[in-house]
């Protein structure tokens, strides 16, 4: 669901004024022996080969519930529901156990969603998410570049009657990526221009930085693009199956359930989001050859 305009002014003006009414149920994790360096974002819902598991979001009690029973496996530092309440549950000075090999150096959150790539994410929600993680990136300095899907940081696969699918899709493409790096930078500080004297007291580690952030960039597109492969594949088989049984697509249809335009929207949100990656990644293409015309004069 793309946001319009006015409803992104309400989004970054309540993640500007208010800050998020946290809950904290303690869960202990191993002392943090590295240093924050990114954050996932969750959805507690996913793909399962168990009907009744698959893409069920929960609700916030239940999920809380579902850590605390399971919390010498799977932990989590921060839980969002739907209205924008936010559970605290392992502290960010201790290791969560939520996205394999890299909870080392990540916080994690999960928020209550489907996980479908449908499943909007509510205008509170992503309100108190923006003011979490501004929290956040302030207090370990990183910016919204360090900010990971989970998606993004786990490959595996589950197979489901013979059907190799994406394990962890999650937060899925119904979430509004652009939206909320708008409000979390909307408070941020000015960086502030680094005069060509002060400059050369740190150039490898800016030009280390860069090369990090391209990285960042072509792994988030190449995700895009498996995300885009598995859209289209799914659309495809969902207009097959409306081709083979046209009255309970009329059914579903008349109910509100349009499966199918669900997806295209899907599709369509994954295509800008190809569209702004790229033009980051051009933009800090041009930075760094400024900043070598720069150190050559």
């Amino acid at each position: 669901m793309r946001i319009p305009p006015y409803a992104l002014l309400l989004l970054m003006t309540a993640a500007i004024q208010a800050e998020a009414a946290l809950r904290e149920v303690p869960v202990s994790g191993p002392p943090r022996a590295e240093p924050v360096r990114q954050v996932v974002i969750h959805a507690t819902g996913g793909p399962d080969c168990d009907p009744a598991r698959r893409f069920r979001g929960g609700t916030l009690d239940g999920i809380v519930a579902h850590f605390l029973r399971h919390q010498g496996t799977i932990s989590i530092h921060y839980v969002i529901g739907r209205d924008g309440s936010v559970v605290s549950m392992v502290p960010e000075s201790r290791v969560a156990h939520h996205v394999r090999g890299r909870n080392a150096d990540s916080i994690g959150i999960e928020l209550v969603n489907d996980g479908d790539g449908r499943d909007p994410f509510p205008d509170a929600q992503i309100a108190a998410l923006a003011s979490v993680l501004r929290g956040i990136l302030d207090r370990h300095g990183l910016r919204f570049s360090s900010v990971k899907s989970h998606a993004e940081l786990d490959d595996s696969s589950l197979t489901c009657e013979g059907q190799r699918i994406k394990r962890k899709q999650d937060p899925g493409a119904a979430f509004p990526w652009s939206p909320l790096q708008r409000a979390v930078e909307s408070r941020a500080l000015a960086v502030p221009t680094v005069r060509k004297e002060e400059r050369a007291t740190a150039p490898d580690e800016a030009a280390s930085q860069r090369n990090r952030r391209q990285e960042e960039l072509r792994a988030r597109l190449r995700q895009n693009a498996r995300d885009q492969d598995d859209a289209r594949t799914a659309l495809r088989l969902s207009r097959q199956q409306r081709a083979r049984d046209p009255e309970a697509a009329a059914l579903a249809m008349r109910q509100g359930d349009d499966q199918i335009g669900s997806m295209e929207e899907a599709i369509s949100q994954l295509e800008q989001r190809e569209k702004e990656l790229r033009a980051e990644l051009k933009a800090v293409g041009q930075t760094r050859e400024r900043a070598a015309v720069d150190d050559s004069r």
